[in-house]
């Protein structure tokens, strides 16, 4: 027996959520459908500016909740604000089942209604539930490409004594640099990747061209030396 496609608003939420977030945003990039060789969710709408990076994730009225705890869990891994998009439909069910976990504290929530689109008193189809919180993007180590892991080192002598591989130089950026170096420099690359909408283009090449970076690293010549002789 074939089976029968429910009819879904997801287009509908999609499109709102993004001139929603343009408006808000208005400098911002936004990319469908974003993630990496280390994820295994996919978020909706990713929006990216100088200092956000904002998961969206969508609920239709044909969808269920049964991944949102998992998939809301690991966008905080990479972004500093997380929203969730409900169908009004799942308002109930979200109420009683998650709204009152510690994971949604910093979540921010809206509920979707398509009534709500010929209301005149409202000027966009979404019911602000609750406000979300922007956090400190979080250590987004794992998140860097090869290319952009190489960048760490670009700027110390003796730079080619280190493998080029992904394990070699993960190894060599955990002994230089403090947890919060590599927050900054991390932060930095992994921000103007996605501010770049041609990220998915191999021939996409990362610059770290910041003057305090690059100075940062710099000052650690005689940390990598001594690196280097163990």
């Amino acid at each position: 027996m074939a089976k029968i496609n429910k009819p879904t608003n997801e287009k509908n939420i999609r499109e709102a959520a993004r001139e929603m977030f343009q408006h808000r945003y208005p400098l911002a990039t936004i990319h469908d459908e974003f993630t990496q060789g280390c994820l295994v969710t996919r978020n909706d709408l990713f929006v990216v500016d100088d200092n956000l990076n904002c998961s969206i994730e969508i609920k239709s009225c044909a969808d269920n909740l049964k991944k949102l705890n998992y998939q809301v869990m690991e966008y905080k891994q990479y972004s500093n604000l997380v929203v969730v998009l409900l169908d009004v439909k799942h308002q109930k069910m979200f109420e009683r089942d998650f709204i009152g976990s510690d994971l949604y504290n910093d979540v921010e929530i809206w509920y979707y209604d398509d009534n709500l689109k010929s209301n005149p008193l409202h000027t966009k189809p979404f019911i602000k539930r609750k406000r979300g919180l922007k956090r400190e993007l979080p250590l987004l180590l794992n998140m860097m490409w090869a290319t952009e892991l190489k960048l760490f080192i670009k700027h110390l002598k003796m730079k080619s004594k280190v493998g080029s591989s992904t394990e070699s130089l993960r190894h060599v950026i955990e002994r230089i640099f403090t947890y919060n170096e590599i927050h900054q420099i991390s932060a930095y690359l992994f921000t103007n990747r996605m501010k770049n909408k041609e990220k998915f283009n191999y021939g996409f090449k990362p610059v770290l061209e910041d003057p305090k970076l690059i100075e940062l690293i710099q000052s650690k010549q005689a940390i990598f030396l001594e690196y280097l002789k163990e």
